[in-house]
């Protein structure tokens, strides 16, 4: 099993060689672009159910679409927001669910964050592309990997210093 220190000295050799080091599983983006459909559809037939088997009056109707549809509206900033690193030499690479990858300097990462919530590692990323600060939301840990994204950029940068 590696060690963290393990995996950073792989880095940064893959680094050095100007090898592309994926951060991400390769079926991630495919589950995410598929969650907010999913979930529309889910809650539509939920709440249509309720209410045709009476279980639900109508204003009750009225107030769990609205949240329904404000959760669905979180989720679906998030999706567009949500992106796949991947590291080569001094850049950093980032693709999101419409297929548009993002490059930039690994020195135009201001800030890396990682924490958990419900057991789901995220990490916030703000960067500066085209003079324009950009944010972007990783989900998941790197693959393979027990280093955060956040140590990874982190370390990634001080290799290339």
């Amino acid at each position: 099993m590696k060690t963290m220190n393990d995996e950073l000295a792989l880095l940064s050799d893959k680094l050095n060689d100007n090898a592309r080091v994926d951060l991400y599983d390769k079926n991630y983006l495919f589950r995410i672009k598929w969650t907010f459909p999913m979930l529309l559809l889910s809650s539509l037939i939920t709440l249509s159910v309720l209410f045709s088997t009476g279980v639900m009056n109508q204003i009750q109707l009225i107030i769990s679409s609205v949240v329904v549809m404000i959760v669905l509206l979180i989720v679906q900033v998030l999706s567009r927001r949500a992106r796949v690193a991947a590291l080569k030499g001094d850049s950093i690479i980032l693709k999101g669910i419409d297929s548009k990858s993002t490059v930039t300097s690994l020195r135009s990462v201001r800030r890396a964050n990682s924490y958990q919530i419900f057991g789901i590692p995220i990490t916030h990323l703000n960067y500066t592309l085209d003079q324009q600060k950009k944010t972007s939301i990783v989900f998941g840990a790197p693959s393979g990997m027990k280093s955060s994204l956040d140590q990874l950029i982190r370390h990634a940068k001080k290799c290339k210093k």
